[in-house]
């Protein structure tokens, strides 16, 4: 009633029989709930702010900021050569040391080489490998004035574990053929076939990536007798 009676006064206050005329006017009736809109507007006048809000996050789907994407496995990781779970090498060695006689026709001693190579597979700290050796020693036999040279080429075959590139302990089991020759101090010499077994113990331990140095000793038989060798070993390692 009270807005009826406004609206009828304005009019005839705008009535151009008044002699003068006020500018349209634009009436409003609040409604409950216009105040709290009204306050919002003022809070939400720049249309960009909810915007930036919503920026601020990363967007779905965006790689570097996609919360979604599984984290990656740690076994696809490369690791070195010394963690591989398998690792492949040659072992070029050099072996010097003493050939005895201990039993048997001869009570002989002398110096003894080997050379060869190993192809060692390493499996954690698990290794097996074998390989060509040429062996040959040269003895003394000091109660007969003999002189006992034998040749053979041999198979080896080592098992053991360590750790790679870093040291091993192995079992050595050899076998060989070749020749043996004997020169008495009367200047005769025999020529024979032997054969030559042997089994024994061995380590290594590496002074660089790709030399080591180490033992072995052996026991065995020599057709003739009982023996024993005992070498210094030097390696040579290629491969990974």
């Amino acid at each position: 009633m009270i807005a009826s009676t406004l609206l009828q006064t304005v009019l005839l206050t705008a009535s151009p029989h008044a002699g003068f005329a006020l500018p349209p006017l634009e009436l409003r009736f609040m409604q409950p709930g216009d105040e709290e809109g009204e306050e919002g507007g003022e809070e939400g006048d720049d249309p960009l702010a909810g915007d930036e809000e919503v920026a601020e996050g990363p967007v779905e789907g965006d790689g570097d900021g996609d919360a979604s994407a599984p984290p990656a496995d740690p076994s696809a990781a490369p690791e070195d050569s010394g963690g591989k779970r398998k690792n492949k090498e040659w072992n070029l060695q050099i072996q010097a040391g003493g050939e005895f006689f201990v039993s048997g026709q001869f009570l002989a001693k002398g110096a003894s080489f080997r050379f060869g190579a190993w192809k060692q597979l390493w499996i954690r700290g698990f290794m097996v490998g074998g390989g060509p050796f040429l062996h040959y020693s040269i003895l003394v036999d000091p109660a007969a004035s003999d002189t006992v040279g034998l040749l053979t080429f041999n198979g080896d075959f080592i098992i053991g574990g360590g750790k790679y590139q870093k040291f091993a302990v192995f079992f050595h089991a050899t076998a060989g053929l070749g020749i043996g020759h004997v020169s008495d101090n009367g200047g005769d010499t025999i020529i024979v076939p032997i054969g030559r077994p042997l089994a024994g113990v061995g380590g290594y331990g590496h002074i660089t990536e790709r030399i080591s140095i180490g033992g072995l000793v052996d026991f065995g038989y020599y057709v003739v007798a009982v023996g024993v060798d005992a070498m210094i070993t030097l390696g040579f390692h290629f491969g990974k």
